[in-house]
């Protein structure tokens, strides 16, 4: 062993003395004790569940509700666009059928029931009726009822293919609930009644609900359910319930949103079984499915195979007649193309596995949060100067935009984009003000 000789010692630190920290990103030495590396690590993890904790509680109060509605819309329009689903036709009652028809409003009795007999002679799936017909409307509709009824009958072979639609009475408002035709079965029967955000929009896509006291309406399913149910019976594939909360077509398997779910903080907007509305856009969202017009119905005109085995949707386009709601997409939809979303939606679910847009449960939010106030933390500390700091955690931000839109893309994930950006912030801006980091350590 070789010995050490009395100037060789002057390599070697002095007794006592701590070993030089590592340099940061700017050339900065951060101060390597133990004792200020731990109580950094522990302020900032106090700082940060403060930060998520906070965030969620201005979260819980609906604070920021219009914030995350707009980052949810901004990150629908942003997704890739989808072919049409022809497993439907929509049969659009436009402002030139109704003047041909000699300006019947919408169309009377006689007319819907040539309609529905014409289609029904190529052999649809299902079809569904986005009209009111809980009393007559011009002529025909003692045969219109009959010819409802006889389609209700389980012997018959056209059993259960017309689903009429009507309509819950609307908080404490009896009287605007509308009936079905008369003489229906529930469950030949679906609700068109609308799920709108506080700000006017459509994203919610409501399945069922126990029908209020005293509804004319005593439908349990949506219009869109009741298509769904009935066309995937046909093929073998029924609703079932695994859990309170769940349904179930075949092995197609989905949650409803719960009473408090993401950014919908709200508990009575959350009535009834309800998911996220996952729109379809092709060139634009009334791209949804094959279009042709009344007049084609009456005249014939139609290929026969645009009809068998496919949902028709019979509904008003007259732009006079209104039926308008906001999407997500900052334009107005129809009711009768909405209902071709929300069954498109349902159907592309179970048959082509395509995925149902969904919140994740509350403990990974706040978990997510939480990681990623911890980041910008790291980030305030690593970088000293202001100028870097702003452009870090600008690039963390961009960063977690990206990876929202991934989740959403990919899997349908909304993740909790303005709650976190939110937390990224504040958590660095906590830690500036209280300038404590190892280096702040005293020697």
């Amino acid at each position: 062993m070789t010995k050490l000789r009395p100037e060789d010692s002057l390599l070697l630190p002095p007794k006592g003395d701590r070993l030089p920290s590592l340099p940061r990103a700017d050339g900065s030495r951060a101060d390597g004790s133990r004792a200020g590396v731990l109580r950094w690590v522990c302020t900032l993890l106090f700082v940060s569940a403060l930060v998520s904790t906070t965030v969620m509680g201005l979260r819980w109060f609906r604070l920021l509700e219009g914030l995350e509605f707009g980052a949810f819309d901004h990150l629908m329009r942003l997704r890739p666009s989808e072919k049409p689903d022809k497993r439907l036709l929509i049969v659009a009652i436009t402002k030139q059928d109704i003047d041909q028809l000699g300006n019947e409003y919408p169309i009377s009795d006689q007319t819907l029931l040539t309609t529905l007999q014409t289609l029904n002679a190529h052999q649809p799936r299902v079809i569904g009726i986005d009209l009111y017909r809980e009393q007559a409307t011009g002529t025909g509709w003692t045969e219109l009822t009959q010819y409802l009824k006889q389609n209700s009958n389980q012997n018959s072979n056209q059993s259960d293919r017309i689903i009429p639609i009507c309509v819950h009475p609307y908080g404490n408002h009896p009287e605007s609930g509308i009936a079905p035709p008369p003489g229906l079965p529930a469950l030949q029967t679906g609700f068109a009644d609308a799920t709108i955000d506080p700000d006017g929009v459509v994203r919610r896509h409501l399945l069922a609900l126990d029908p209020p006291n005293h509804s004319p309406c005593s439908a349990s399913y949506s219009l869109s359910a009741q298509l769904v149910r009935h066309y995937l019976k046909a093929v073998g594939i029924s609703l079932k319930f695994p859990t309170l909360n769940q349904w179930q077509f075949g092995s197609t398997r989905f949650n409803v949103l719960e009473s408090r779910s993401g950014f919908y903080q709200q508990p009575a907007l959350i009535r009834g079984h309800q998911i996220l509305l996952n729109y379809r856009m092709y060139n634009s969202l009334s791209d949804i499915a094959d279009q042709v017009s009344l007049t084609d119905v009456l005249n014939h005109q139609v290929d026969s195979a645009l009809i068998q085995d496919r949902i028709v949707l019979i509904g008003v386009t007259d732009p006079t007649v209104k039926d308008d709601f906001s999407t997500p997409y900052g334009s107005k939809l129809r009711g009768l193309i909405f209902h071709a979303q929300m069954v498109s939606q349902l159907l592309s679910a179970v048959e082509d596995h395509r995925f149902l847009l969904r919140f994740w449960a509350f403990w990974i939010e706040i978990g997510w949060i939480w990681l990623w106030s911890v980041t910008g933390g790291v980030v305030i500390y690593w970088i000293r100067t202001p100028l870097r700091r702003v452009l870090a955690t600008g690039v963390l931000m961009i960063l977690l935009w990206g990876i929202s839109l991934g989740f959403m893309v990919i899997g349908g994930v909304v993740v909790p984009l303005v709650p976190t950006l939110l937390a990224i912030v504040l958590a660095g801006g906590v830690l500036i003000t209280l300038k404590i980091d190892p280096q702040s350590h005293p020697q």
